[in-house]
C-alpha cells in the first residue's frame, strides 16, 4: 500500500518530464510489434478490433489524445521472465478507454510441483495507472492477478486500479465514435489475491494468501470541454441536464492459505495452516452534478415559466470481496487411518477481512432557470451508489490428532462508509423587468 501511495503522489505532484527534441504526432499501436519502455506522442491510439498483446508492461504517454479502442493487455507468462506487468497510460488532455485494458498476471507457482516450488512466493500482479485531466472509461480496465505462491509460500498481491484525473461520464456528451450503450457495462476491476501454498517439507506453515488489490478513483466529474465533443448547446429557456451515473469499481478476490503439513513419523504434529489475504477498501466513483437550467427571460412568451434545474446523477457503486479463508492445519501423525494419532493437529489459519466500501456523496442538483411568469423548480439530489462490502473471510480448521488443532479466527466484515444525498439546487425566480 505505501508503494501505491507513492506512485499516486508522484502523478498528483510531479511537473512533466521535458519532451523529447522531436515528439511524434501519432502513434498507432500495431499487433505483432515488440513494444516496451515508455512510448511518447502527440496522440497514441490503439484501433477497435484491434489486440495488442505485450510480452512486458509500458508506459503510454501522449501530450493530446490517448484513446483504447480495441484491447492492450500483458500476456500472460511475462512475470515468468521477470518484466514488468504494469500498465501506466498518461494523456496531458484527454484518456479515453472504450476497449479493454489489462496488466500482466503475477508468477504463479502453483502448478509446479515441490520440490521445485518450495518456498518461493507468488508474483504481484501488475497494477494498472490511468492519468489524465479528463478520464472516459466505457470499456474494462482490470488489474493483474496475483501468482499462487509455491509449497509453504504466500501468494503474490492482486494488482490495483489507479485512476487520477477528472471522470467524463455524460452519455449525452460522449464523443460520435463511442458506442454509449457500453457504458452501462464498463467497470474497473482490482486483481486478485494468490493462493498460499500447502506446506510441505522444510516450509511445513501454509502460505498467507496475497491480498487482493485497491481500487483507487481521485477526480470530480465534470464536462468536457468543445475541444474534446461538440455538445448541443441548451440555448435559452431549456431543462438543466441530469448528471450521469460513474462506472462500477469492483474489488479483486483474495487468496486462501495454504494448508498445514501433515505429522510425519520423524515430526508427528502436524503445522499450522497459513492465513487468508485481505481485500482492500473499495472506493465509488463521484457522481456527476445536474447542470442548471438556461432561463426563459429572452422568450417572446411574457408568460413562460422558469424551466427545471437537473437533478445530481448517482454516485458509482462499489463492490468488495470477502477475505480469503484460513488454511486448515495439518493433521498429527498416525501409522494408518485405524491406528491412534501420535502427533498433535496443526492450528487452523485465521480468515481475511471482507473489503470495506466508501461511497461518494450523490451529484449536487442544478437551480431552477428563471422565467417571465415565475421561476423554474429546482433540481433534486442526486443518491448515492449501491454499496457491496467484503464478508469475512472463513476461518481455517484446526487438524486431527492426539490434540485436534485450534480453529483459526474468521475475518472481519467489510463496512460501508460515506455516501449520502447531494445537495438541492436553488428554486428560479420571475425575471427582472
Amino acid at each position: 500500500m505505501l508503494a501505491l501511495l507513492a506512485l499516486l503522489a508522484l502523478l498528483v505532484s510531479s511537473t512533466p518530464a521535458a519532451h523529447p527534441s522531436v515528439v511524434p504526432d501519432t502513434v498507432i499501436l500495431v499487433p505483432g510489434t515488440n513494444y516496451a519502455g515508455r512510448i511518447e506522442a502527440d496522440v497514441i491510439l490503439v484501433p477497435e478490433g484491434v489486440t495488442i498483446s505485450l510480452t512486458e508492461g509500458i508506459e503510454l504517454h501522449a501530450h493530446e489524445r490517448l484513446q483504447i479502442d480495441g484491447d492492450l493487455a500483458v500476456k500472460s507468462g511475462s512475470a515468468d521472465l521477470g518484466r514488468s506487468l504494469d500498465l501506466t497510460l498518461i494523456s496531458g488532455d484527454v484518456l479515453a478507454v472504450t476497449g479493454s485494458v489489462r496488466a500482466g498476471d503475477g508468477r504463479s507457482l502453483g502448478h509446479l510441483p515441490p520440490p521445485r516450488s518450495v518456498g518461493i512466493a507468488g508474483g504481484r500482479g501488475g497494477h494498472v495507472t490511468l492519468s489524465a485531466p479528463d478520464v472516459l472509461v466505457v470499456g474494462t480496465v482490470r488489474a493483474g492477478h496475483g501468482g499462487d505462491g509455491g509449497a509453504g509460500a504466500p501468494g503474490g498481491d492482486g494488482g490495483a486500479v489507479i485512476q487520477v484525473g477528472e471522470v467524463q461520464t455524460d452519455r449525452h456528451l460522449l464523443p460520435g465514435w463511442v458506442d454509449s450503450a457500453k457504458i452501462d457495462y464498463s467497470v474497473r476491476i482490482s486483481g486478485d489475491g494468490g493462493d498460499g501454498g500447502d506446506g510441505y517439507g522444510a516450509y511445513a506453515t501454509g502460505g498467507d494468501g496475497g491480498d487482493s488489490g485497491a481500487v483507487e478513483a481521485h477526480g470530480h466529474p465534470r464536462v468536457l470541454d468543445g475541444s474534446w465533443t461538440s455538445p448541443e448547446p441548451l440555448g435559452d429557456c431549456g431543462d438543466g441536464k441530469t448528471g450521469s451515473k460513474p462506472n462500477k469499481n469492483e474489488g479483486g478476490t483474495p487468496g486462501d492459505g495454504g494448508r498445514g503439513k501433515d505429522g510425519t513419523q520423524a515430526s508427528p504434529n502436524g503445522s499450522d495452516g497459513g492465513d487468508g489475504g485481505d481485500a482492500p477498501s473499495v472506493s465509488g466513483a463521484r457522481a456527476q452534478d445536474g447542470t442548471d437550467a438556461t432561463d426563459c427571460c429572452a422568450a417572446t412568451d411574457p408568460h413562460s415559466i422558469g424551466k427545471k434545474g437537473g437533478d445530481g446523477g448517482e454516485s458509482g457503486d462499489a463492490e468488495g470481496k470477502a477475505g480469503g479463508k484460513g488454511g486448515d492445519g495439518g493433521n498429527g501423525y498416525r501409522e494408518s487411518d485405524e491406528d491412534p494419532f501420535v502427533g498433535r493437529g496443526g492450528n487452523g489459519g485465521d480468515g481475511g477481512d471482507g473489503a470495506s466500501v466508501t461511497l461518494a456523496p450523490g451529484g449536487a442538483a442544478g437551480d431552477g432557470g428563471d422565467g417571465e411568469a415565475g421561476g423554474g423548480a429546482a433540481g433534486t439530489g442526486g443518491a448515492s451508489g449501491a454499496a457491496t462490502p467484503g464478508g469475512q473471510g472463513k476461518k481455517g480448521v484446526g487438524g486431527a490428532g492426539v490434540q485436534n488443532g485450534i480453529d483459526g479466527t474468521s475475518g472481519s466484515s467489510g463496512s460501508t462508509n460515506g455516501g449520502g444525498f447531494g445537495s438541492n439546487g436553488v428554486p428560479g425566480s420571475t425575471c427582472a423587468s
